[in-house]
């Protein structure tokens, strides 16, 4: 698959809002522009995929594109969100679950997300943002198989767990994993376990940090 780079004019349709502190590894609001045959040079996005909680509580993936005469808000599941433009060029961001709003207008639909978890965009992708995003499917991936046999109540509880402690649970739950093996050894994981445990202090410091945090073990 194809994949551009934003750059400067590539803002215009896909838009990150200012970081809330300055170590966040992403923004809690996105915004996407979807466009029916904008087409030339520039990333012009056509057509969102993600996964969302529907009300007859069930995890469906969603497909939007200009224009949208459905419903105007959903609950994101956590997970990938994807979007591609006429060419097939495709970027990515990574939500602990959030909140989209649908505006469609007669020449684009504008698509907000918003979280109180940091939505991880392929631009902030960095060794320790990635690893981080890897790891945390990893960790969800293993508790969803653990509850194949009561799958439908798994994804409900992680569909309505708030972001902001759904990700706070993730990073206590890095830290426990990695506390238990000897990795002083491997520089690669030093750097992203020092990673997580700034990302840990730096919520607390900000006041950011839910009370009822815990590894995902408890939480799940």
């Amino acid at each position: 698959m194809k994949k551009k780079q934003p750059d400067k004019e590539f803002d215009i349709e896909y838009i990150f809002a200012p970081k809330r502190y300055p170590h966040a590894p992403g923004s809690h609001k996105l915004t996407i522009r979807l466009h029916e045959y904008k087409k030339d040079s520039i990333f012009h996005p056509n057509e969102l995929i993600l996964s969302v909680w529907a009300d007859k509580g069930k995890v469906n993936s969603l497909t939007i594109s200009h224009p949208w005469v459905f419903l105007k808000k959903y609950r994101v599941f956590p997970g990938q969100i994807i979007f591609y433009d006429l060419e097939g060029n495709e970027l990515e961001a990574y939500s602990f679950g959030a909140t989209l709003t649908i505006d469609s207008q007669k020449k684009v639909t504008e698509c907000t997300i918003n979280s109180s978890a940091p939505i991880i965009g392929e631009r902030e992708y960095t060794l320790e943002t990635t690893l981080l995003v890897e790891e945390v499917q990893v960790l969800l991936a293993k508790w969803r198989a653990n509850h194949l046999t009561d799958l439908e109540e798994f994804e409900k509880k992680l569909a309505t767990i708030e972001p902001s402690l759904l990700y706070a649970s993730c990073l206590l739950s890095l830290e426990d994993k990695y506390n238990n093996i000897n990795y002083k050894d491997d520089p690669q994981i030093t750097n992203f376990m020092n990673y997580v445990q700034d990302e840990i202090e730096a919520l607390k410091a900000e006041k950011l940090w839910p009370k009822e945090a815990s590894t995902l073990d408890k939480l799940l």
